[in-house]
């Protein structure tokens, strides 16, 4: 577990690819191998009914914040939900600043600063995010995902736990990673 820390790792994606890496972890769920309307409803149900065991086929599920890696011109999340989808965003909540994303199937270079409730995305030299995640716009955008007061809500914003996991996130999609260090800060 990290509280603040230096993280820094290479990466590429394959075609329509989508991946991330979520950090300031504030729970772990498996969440149930069903069919609902949103993808949030079934998250905070599982929050509400937690299971105890590991079922065979449910998804594991972390809640946190996202450095999102993707195919930023061909993947259907980052074309619909533009730039607070696309990579080195925080996902849903600060976009990159500039797309400076190397080709589909070439590595990219990542750096990811956390100290406190400060963030820094970087990408291939360049910082893109450089927020707070105390923000206003961090209670907009779980409100608006989430909904205001849900389980997820209340984590995220609060974000009670400092000492946290980092977890590697993948949608089926072929990822690659590399040369991943971290230093504690």
């Amino acid at each position: 577990t990290y509280t603040d820390f230096e993280l820094v790792w290479d990466w590429k994606i394959s075609p329509k690819g989508n991946s991330g890496l979520k950090y300031r972890i504030q729970d772990h769920l498996f969440l149930p191998d069903q069919r609902v309307a949103r993808f949030e409803d079934n998250v905070n149900a599982a929050l509400k009914n937690r299971r105890t065991d590991r079922p065979a086929k449910d998804q594991d599920y972390v809640i946190g914040f996202e450095y999102q890696m993707t195919d930023n011109a061909a993947n259907s999340d980052a074309m619909r939900n533009g730039k607070l989808h696309q990579t080195a965003a925080l996902y849903d909540i600060f976009p990159a600043s500039k797309d400076v994303t190397k080709a589909v199937g070439e590595f990219n270079q990542s750096r990811l600063v956390v100290r406190g409730d400060h963030v820094e995305h970087w990408l291939n030299g360049e910082k893109l995010v450089d927020a707070s995640l105390q923000a206003p716009e961090v209670a907009a955008s779980m409100a608006k995902r989430w909904g205001q007061g849900s389980p997820v809500y209340e984590l995220l914003v609060k974000q009670p736990v400092k000492a946290c996991p980092i977890s590697l996130q993948n949608h089926d999609d072929v990822a690659w990673w590399k040369n991943i260090k971290i230093r504690r800060l």
